[in-house]
């Protein structure tokens, strides 16, 4: 069996099997055999398989090993995903397995493979201990080949960061040095030991902490545990830490027990743990063998252990399902092996591999769901068989696939499963698998979708710039991207096509059925591919592009559409559809009827049949009524074919050269691809719709035309009220627009003096200015620009920013009576004045006047003065650099973190007030960097109050899923926050509840980092972003300091290390999530008492007595002002003492900025939601 995967798909899971995975033969035990992955999603379907190589190899002056495994050893073959999630590690053996069975004992000292000696210099041929790094694009890498390590014995596990170096354990000759735990770097040929102990088995790196299990006969009584290493990766030998109590043997209660060892309960049994996986810092998941080394019945299955702060605790055993043996049987299923999960919500979602008593026993893969809060094992959970293993394979290893962290994530819907709202971004994709449902997904801009043949999708929306390739059935979707209909039986129904957007039937067999062409919007028909009942309103457009394509059922003209014909239809094939609607400035552009061709009208059964002929070639439409028998006429078009249209669709004053003359009006034309529409001065033309290819040239009036993407609107007369996806260009001096709507994707070129473009909305659109002329009145919204390009270019009247926009100043103004003369609203921290003519030199001053605030900036030669609307402080404008050598304005809004927040450096986590330049923290990747600088500003609360941008945010402890953050993080607006693959500014994330903003404060004093280049790190546990010049350095109080210890750096453009989202339903998104994943309390049975209340700090105790190892989630509000919320999950002693569960219940917090004395004596604190209030005395 040849490999059949060429990449892995993300949420899938993966397998490792060793045996005839490959359909090389059968294997005896022990024998050497290749190694296998399995990519399966999550309900066991199969999606392919892949052949670790069999081949050493040289590329590039590199070896790349072979790779193999011992078929029947059960402690080998564990599978890990790497911790940036773009890799899967395993170790083998450097050898072919062929030719490894065929040297045996005679070459390697022992014909099992695991036996074979790592040592170079005897008397046998050594084989090296491979690690085999496999990138989410299948790149497999062999190169890290270990000689002097698990000696005469097996390598079980490898872990790593992201590939550049590994963690490896194994077992040698007990006893010596070869054993252990070892680091080696990628390429190597040697390691370095970290921990020489024996029977290592699983190590694991979880948030930075590098963790091992143990199971051995050596020690005491054996040793059985899971131990981890600090909180910094070692890199040479370092003294493990066993975690408290998962150590050895438990004494067995009823809850604990699993399945088999009932009669064990208040007896000691052993521990074997082999995978584990933290579902929380508190919650982890042991896979435990059921065969501990140290003897006994064990307690085999999947081990739910919780921490209190001081030890670990066994809560139960789930083993329903396992079909376990005991442990002296001669075949069966002890336990398990491998491991790996997720938390959705409130569930913990687990997969796992089982342990046998025989090598060459039944394998499986199991998976079964967990309430993450339960601490008595729920009576309905179950496990279920995912994969059983084939004829002469092992299952051992099971991981979560990989994927390219650095692109938007891969959704795959699988067989039996449904995605609902799904939003993929730029370079991310949704595959739709056979038996799969996609529900109202999103596909953004650069964003793809795949729905596979049996896959199905309705609703959402294909954006502009998204494609989407449908081999299953689609209905109901909105296309304003690309959507292609590419195999037979393939469906696409009840969509509608707008401006830019299209639906292509591309081969035969493929169907479109209730499509609606909108303004611009196109279906084309390739191929025996055929559509059905079509609507085609103002300025849709059906294309047949060939001998076979159809149209059947009806085709409804409902505003000036176009059916353009590019072939000559077979018999029994084309414009089968009864036509009606078809009236003025509807057309059927017949392209490959010459201009010879003759009209023929007939009515027949009470339709009239309009035959196109030309010699021997013929062409026929039918038309529903009689009534246009008499009006059809025939005309060239522009491209040497024939237009069909009705005698009325001429307006008074136009003619066939595409005129509209002095006087004449024209309404509702459409401009279709290579022709060209001119209104002369004098003539008007409204609501005219200018498609791809088209051009409208007007030098009388235009109202409310639309030029779609790729179209062209030349004016040197007036246009007013329309909307712009194409291009529009005033190069006539005189010319003017007015109340017109640019979107994302449209220009506006004015390119000579005199010109005058007043009331545009740039709403994601650009509007240049050359020469002496004006924008008045001009709106810039959602990443709408605005360029003045000349000195003698200029801005007046009013300026509005509406979201994300940008002005920019590309030459300085010659004058002042030139250049940004609008009074200037609605300046946000993600608005942008670019001042591209200024020096890096320049210094910004305001002043306040007439109610308004002028800002000037002066670089010694030139000076601009920007006004706007209302009172600013001064240090709310920021200048900095722009990428092209000038300046930019911003407003204040960098984000920041607070004093006392806590950051996770090489030596563990310290508050941010504490760090300096050259201390070095933990990235989201593992990498270790060094802080380059670190920004500070502090405001006083009269300044800050009522500012948005500038008041902190508070993020509750846990309000972002898996108990992130570890304590609540407060932090600046605008800074974002790590969360799905995206970065995402805090505010867009408060919800009153557990992200709330504050309203009043003393004062807000910031702290920022930054690193070399953008990056992620960590803030009380939680991903988050470290400080990016956007040309905002200039805000912080000590920004002059950056220049004084780099003074040659030179300004760069920003790159953010992930994707920011800020709007949309890929927000949305993940709102929905974080507000699933808030704590929820039931508050029928609360303690809740405060013990201390001041201006500036809260404190008292809180539990459930019905859930006593749940940590309670708490409000603090004022009135109806929400402060913060907390977690009641500090130990107090005297809690414990006095019988309050294990004393963890406790919380004590400081107030940002303290309270009033009136707030104070409104001070309740409650459970989240609400429930029984405790209320202050005043």
């Amino acid at each position: 069996m040849s490999s059949t995967l060429k990449s892995f798909t993300e949420g899938d899971l993966v397998i490792s099997v060793v045996g005839d995975g490959d359909g090389s033969g059968t294997y005896t035990d022990n024998q050497a055999s290749p190694i296998t992955l399995e990519e399966i999603t999550t309900t066991g379907e199969v999606v392919g398989t892949m052949v670790l190589p069999q081949t050493t190899t040289v590329v590039d002056g590199v070896t790349e090993y072979a790779v193999s495994g011992e078929y029947g050893s059960s402690s080998e073959g564990e599978l890990q995903l790497s911790q940036d999630g773009e890799s899967l590690v395993i170790g083998g053996y450097g050898i072919n397995a062929a030719t490894y069975n065929a040297g045996g004992a005679a070459v390697y000292g022992d014909a099992r493979l695991a036996q074979s000696t790592s040592l170079t210099g005897t008397s046998y041929t050594a084989v090296p201990r491979v690690v085999a790094d496999i990138s989410y694009d299948g790149t497999v890498d062999t190169s890290t080949a270990l000689y002097g390590v698990f000696n005469t014995n097996n390598i079980r596990s490898v872990a790593t960061v992201d590939g550049t170096s590994f963690y490896i354990t194994g077992q040698g000759v007990k006893g010596d040095t070869t054993q252990g735990v070892f680091y080696a770097d990628d390429g190597a040929s040697v390691a370095t030991a970290i921990d020489t102990s024996t029977d290592t088995r699983v190590t694991e790196i979880v948030n930075g902490v590098l963790y091992v299990s143990r199971d051995s006969t050596q020690g005491s009584g054996g040793t059985s545990n899971i131990a981890s290493y600090g909180t910094t990766l070692p890199v040479s030998a370092t003294q493990s830490e066993v975690l408290p109590a998962i150590d050895g043997s438990v004494t067995l209660t009823a809850a604990e027990e699993n399945s088999l060892n009932a009669s064990a309960v208040g007896t000691t049994v052993s521990l074997s743990p082999e995978s584990y996986f933290f579902a929380s810092p508190t919650v982890l998941y042991v896979a435990d063998s059921g065969n501990p080394k140290a003897g006994g019945v064990g307690d085999g299955g999947l081990q739910k252990w919780t921490y209190n702060g001081t030890a670990w605790t066994l809560d139960y055993t789930l083993s329903v399902g396992l079909n376990l043996v005991s442990n002296t049987s001669t075949s069966g299923t002890t336990g398990l092996i491998g491991l790996t999960g997720e938390v959705e919500g409130d569930d913990v979602v687990l997969y796992a591999t089982n342990a046998t008593i025989g090598d060459l026993d039944q394998t499986y893969l199991f998976t079964i769901t967990d309430d993450l809060d339960a601490t008595t094992a729920p009576a309905d959970e179950s496990f279920t068989t995912l994969v059983t293993a084939a004829a002469d394979t092992n299952i051992r290893g099971v991981s979560f696939a990989p994927t390219d962290t650095s692109t938007a994530s891969a959704v795959t819907v699988a067989n039996g499963g449904t995605s609902t709202s799904a939003t993929i971004s730029n370079g991310g994709s949704i595959v739709v698998q056979s038996g799969g449902t996609a529900t109202g997904a999103s596909i953004l801009s650069g964003g793809s979708a795949t729905i596979s043949a049996g896959g199905s999708a309705s609703g959402g929306v294909l954006a502009h710039g998204a494609t989407e390739t449908v081999l299953g059935s689609v209905s109901g979707t909105q296309i304003d991207g690309t959507q292609i209909v590419s195999a037979a039986g393939a469906s696409v129904s009840d969509e509608t096509v707008y401006n830019g957007g299209s639906v292509a039937l591309a081969i035969k067999g493929a169907q479109a059925s209730g499509i609606t062409l909108n303004n611009g919007g196109i279906l084309s028909i390739d191929g025996n591919a055929a559509a059905t009942d079509t609507t085609i309103l103002s300025g849709g457009t059906i294309e047949l592009e060939s001998a076979k394509a159809t149209l059947s059922g009806t085709v409804l003209f409902s505003g000036q559409g176009t059916l353009q014909i590019d072939s000559i239809a077979s018999s029994g094939y084309g414009t089968l559809a009864t036509i009606s609607g078809f009236g003025a400035a509807d057309v059927i552009d017949d392209r490959v009827m010459g201009t010879g061709t003759t009209l023929n009208t007939t009515v027949s059964g009470g339709n009239t049949i309009a035959t196109l002929s030309s010699g021997s070639v013929s062409q026929q439409f039918t038309f529903a009524g009689s009534a246009l028998a008499a009006s059809l006429t025939l005309s060239a078009d522009s491209t040497d074919g024939v237009e069909l249209t009705t005698s009325s669709a001429a307006s008074s004053g136009s003619d066939s050269s595409n005129v509209v003359s002095s006087g004449a009006t024209l309404s509702g034309a459409v401009v279709s691809s290579g022709d060209t529409l001119t209104v002369s001065a004098g003539g008007t033309i409204v609501g005219a719709t200018v498609l791809s290819g088209g051009m409208l040239d007007v030098a009388g009036t235009d109202s409310g035309s639309v030029i779609s993407a790729g179209g062209v609107e030349n004016i040197t007369g007036h246009a007013s009220g329309g909307t712009v996806y194409g291009t529009q260009t005033l190069a006539t001096s005189g010319a003017s627009i007015s109340n017109e709507t640019v979107l994302s994707g449209g220009t506006v070129d004015i390119t000579i003096k005199g010109v005058t473009a007043t009331g545009i909305t740039l709403d994601g659109g650009s509007l240049s200015i050359d020469g002496n002329s004006v924008a008045n009145n001009t709106v810039l919204k959602d990443g709408g620009t605005l360029d003045l390009l000349s000195p003698k270019a200029s801005v007046t009247g009013s300026l509005e920013f509406a979201g994300a926009g940008t002005l920019i100043q590309s030459v300085a103004p010659s004058s002042t009576a030139y250049g940004v003369q609008a009074v200037i609203s609605g300046f946000e921290a993600d608005d942008t004045i670019d001042l591209e003519g200024m020096g890096s030199a320049a210094t910004l001053s305001s002043v306040t006047s007439g109610g308004n605030t002028l800002v000037t900036v002066m670089d010694g030669k030139t000076s601009e003065t920007l006004t706007f609307a209302g009172d600013y402080a001064a240090d709310f404008f920021v200048l900095g650099a722009d990428s092209a050598g000038g300046l930019t304005v911003t407003a204040e809004g960098t984000p920041c973190y607070c004093p006392g927040t806590a950051i996770l450096t090489e030596t563990g986590e310290r508050p941010v007030e504490t760090l300096e330049i050259g201390d070095r923290l933990i990235t989201r990747n593992g990498a270790i960097r060094p802080i380059r600088w670190i920004g500070r500003r502090a405001y006083d609360g009269r300044f800050a109050a009522g500012r948005s941008d500038i008041m902190p945010v508070r993020i509750a402890a846990g309000a972002l899923g898996e108990g992130l953050p570890r304590r609540d993080l407060v932090i600046s607006p605008l800074h974002a926050m790590f969360l799905d693959g995206v970065l995402v500014p805090v505010h867009a994330l408060v919800n009153n509840r557990t992200i709330t903003q504050a309203e009043q404060v003393d004062v807000v004093e910031y702290i920022h980092i930054e690193l070399e280049t953008h990056d992620i790190i960590f803030a009380e546990g939680a991903a988050s972003e470290t400080f990016i010049d956007d040309g905002s350095r200039g805000m912080f109080h000590n920004a002059r300091e950056y220049a004084e210890l780099y003074p040659d750096a030179e300004p760069v453009a920003a790159r953010y290390c992930a994707p920011r989202v800020e709007s949309g339903e890929e927000l949305e998104a993940i709102r929905r999530r974080l507000d699933a994943a808030s704590p929820r309390t039931d508050t029928s049975s609360i303690e809740l008492y405060v013990d201390l209340a001041t201006r500036g700090r809260v404190a008292g105790w809180a539990r459930d007595t019905l859930r006593p190892h749940s940590r309670l989630r708490l409000r603090i509000r004022t009135n109806e002002l929400v402060l913060c919320e907390v977690t009641a999950d500090r130990h107090r002693a005297d809690l414990q003492a006095a019988g309050k569960g294990d004393g963890f219940h406790a919380f004590d917090i400081d107030l940002i900025g303290g309270l009033s004395e009136e707030q104070l004596a409104a001070l309740v604190v409650e459970p989240v939601p609400d429930a029984r209030p405790v209320r202050l005395a005043a």
